[in-house]
């Protein structure tokens, strides 16, 4: 089931939940993606390793504190969409983070405008923190 979005002006983001182990460049660049999301009105499910470890959702504090829970984490966008007169939910993209990779933990994500909107921020990022990490 999923659950109904807030008004996207209203959204407030609790405390982040990463695990304590998590890099800082990683954290910070998956935060940009889920932010951006959560900013755009997309509900985000959390799978690691191919297994889905939280349903769509538009709780920051929830999806946080599911990423990095293994090797790698892929986050998958939806937006709420009306057919044959029921809600229902449509992918929009994925993308995958591979841990332990620092600034360059993006490893794949769906190609399309709307997914590549969303990781724009945090591809821009990654690019930073690498040139910071060369400089």
């Amino acid at each position: 089931m999923i659950e109904t979005g807030p008004v996207i002006r209203k959204l407030r983001f609790r405390k982040a939940k990463y695990p304590e182990h998590m890099d800082p460049a990683e954290r910070e660049i998956i935060d940009a993606a889920i932010r951006d999301a959560l900013k755009a009105g997309l509900y985000i499910s959390v799978s690691g390793e191919g297994v889905t470890d939280l349903t769509p959702t538009w709780h920051y504090d929830l999806i946080t504190s599911h990423v990095a829970s293994c090797g790698q984490t892929e986050l998958d966008f939806f937006k709420s969409a009306t057919g044959d007169g029921r809600n229902m939910t449509v992918r929009v993209g994925w993308v995958l983070f591979v841990h332990g990779n620092g600034y360059d933990v993006i490893a794949d994500y769906t190609a399309n405008d709307e997914t590549e909107a969303l990781v724009a921020r945090a591809n821009a990022l990654a690019q930073k923190l690498e040139e910071r990490a060369h400089a």
